[in-house]
């Protein structure tokens, strides 16, 4: 937009500091939200598909208000991964239980004004692979598995290469633990009512 960088301001969102970590996950990876094209569910989709070792071990679940669309529909039922795909609904205390017993939480954006489902998951204890862009770099820091959302094979082995180590998937649930310290909600609210005072 040209406008002067003097002129703006950035304040992160925040999210309860609070944390769980339950160590008795099971095998399904989880997706939040909409996926609409910038989202990239379908490469993930692929990427699943392709994975030999993802099909044999783990369900792939898909928490979010909208039915599959014809074209999701179609893409899942072609790549043979209608028995995997799971979509589910329901309100923030069920999404909780889901982020609570993933084995992997996956966010494969190519864009993202902020990315607030990375920092929710890390509250939760569930490790997170997701896209290498620098907002994600930003709010996930060393917490995150990181992939190339325009490369399916890309996805495929940060994913498998993450479910494949336990030891690996600890350590980034206690760099998560730690990330999200820097992201609190009183801290938003300081800093959003600093920015008022200044044109007030």
């Amino acid at each position: 937009y040209k406008i002067n960088r003097s002129k703006t301001s950035v304040i992160h969102l925040g999210v309860e500091q609070k944390t769980f970590n339950i160590k008795n996950k099971k095998n399904y990876l989880l997706f939040v939200g909409s996926r609409s094209k910038y989202k990239n569910f379908n490469n993930l989709l692929i990427a699943f598909s392709k994975s030999l070792y993802l099909k044999n071990n783990y369900k792939l679940i898909v928490f979010g208000e909208k039915k599959f669309s014809e074209e999701e529909s179609f893409l899942i039922k072609k790549l043979k991964i209608k028995e995997k795909v799971f979509l589910i609904s329901g309100d923030d205390t069920l999404l909780k239980k889901y982020y609570l017993s993933a084995s992997l939480f996956i966010f494969p954006s190519k864009y993202e004004g902020f990315g607030l489902p990375l920092l929710e998951a890390m509250r939760f204890g569930c490790p997170v692979a997701c896209s290498k862009i620098d907002v994600f770099k930003e709010v996930g820091g060393n917490a995150c598995f990181y992939f190339n959302p325009e490369k399916i094979n890309s996805i495929k082995y940060v994913v498998e290469k993450a479910l494949k180590s336990s030891s690996k998937r600890k350590k980034k649930i206690e760099n998560g633990f730690n990330q999200i310290k820097k992201f609190r909600w009183d801290k938003c609210a300081s800093n959003t009512y600093k920015e008022y005072k200044k044109i007030t």
